[in-house]
């Protein structure tokens, strides 16, 4: 199933279903259905980060009431980021409607529900707490720390993995418009073709992976623009040893030139790897010596 990407900031504010959505997500009250989500960052600017998350839940955990001959169903989101007193740093939510045939819905039901979502936020470290309505009683309710590290557009810098088995030739309307007409519409593109989140990190034995990063290297813009390149490792969770290392890739080609951002897109070897779970780690370099700090994102092999 395809992603449901509704952009509108903040729809349910103020409403009904929103506060009521507001009070699961402060309440201890456990969700009911299981909810898969990711949530990698990129830089904006200096002092902004945007968000992507991304999350799915069985598709048979949306209700659907009958409307004549069709199906609907209304699918509610909520998602805060808090600081450690609590303070809401930012917040989205969205209402997605859900209109279908009889035999539509049969074909919806074997999947996977997906969604994805951004928000903007400052550097900081912060509680993610996201909440679903599958449109009756049930709902999803997910909780994880959110680690915004700072961002120095002088130096060479990185942004966190988003990791990912769906990557599709980017939309040709998207890829007509410039990037300011967009606006928290910004997809994660690399060499035309628009990179999805994964939800959850899971994937099969299988599946062909890759990462998603950004690297800002400053000096693209000028005549003496050095090599830059990408590392990384592969690391068991459970012993705390690699289990994959690579060498030093290099990406300064995968730019534009005489821009700074550099979309990066590398596959993970799955195949070499058992079943488990893993961390992968990734961190940048040039040729005048500088390093950027380890970005790191969590993964399971089944």
């Amino acid at each position: 199933m395809g992603y449901y990407d509704l952009k509108a900031p903040d729809l349910l504010a103020g409403k009904p279903e929103g506060k009521s959505l507001e009070a699961l997500a402060e309440s201890t009250q456990s969700g009911q259905i299981p909810v898969s989500l990711s949530a990698p960052y990129f830089y904006s600017s200096p002092g902004v980060a945007r968000v992507y998350v991304s999350l799915q839940i069985p598709a048979t955990a949306i209700d659907f009431g009958k409307e004549k001959k069709d199906f609907h169903s209304e699918v509610q989101v909520l998602g805060i980021a808090a600081r450690a007193d609590g303070a809401v740093a930012a917040r989205f939510s969205d209402t997605v409607k859900l209109d279908m045939e009889k035999k539509d819905l049969k074909e919806f039901a074997k999947g996977p529900f997906k969604y994805q979502n951004t928000f903007n936020i400052a550097p900081g470290e912060y509680t993610l707490k996201l909440v679903l309505s599958s449109g009756g009683d049930k709902f999803a309710k997910y909780e994880k720390p959110l680690s915004i590290a700072p961002f120095d557009d002088k130096q060479l810098g990185i942004s966190g993995p988003a990791l990912s088995d769906d990557i599709r030739p980017v939309n040709d309307l998207v890829a007509s418009l410039d990037s300011q007409l967009l606006e928290d519409q910004t997809p994660l593109v690399f060499q035309g073709n628009e990179v999805f989140p994964q939800p959850g990190n899971r994937f099969q034995r299988g599946d062909k992976v890759s990462f998603y990063v950004e690297v800002f290297e400053p000096k693209m813009q000028t005549a003496f623009a050095p090599r830059v390149g990408v590392l990384f490792n592969i690391v068991d969770s459970k012993t705390n040893q690699p289990v994959f290392t690579s060498n030093t890739i290099l990406v300064d080609s995968m730019g534009r030139a005489g821009d700074p951002l550099i979309p990066v897109v590398q596959a993970i070897p799955l195949d070499k790897l058992q079943a488990g779970s893993y961390r992968l780690e990734v961190r940048a370099r040039n040729s005048d010596g500088g390093v950027t700090p380890v970005r790191a994102a969590d993964f399971d092999v089944q």
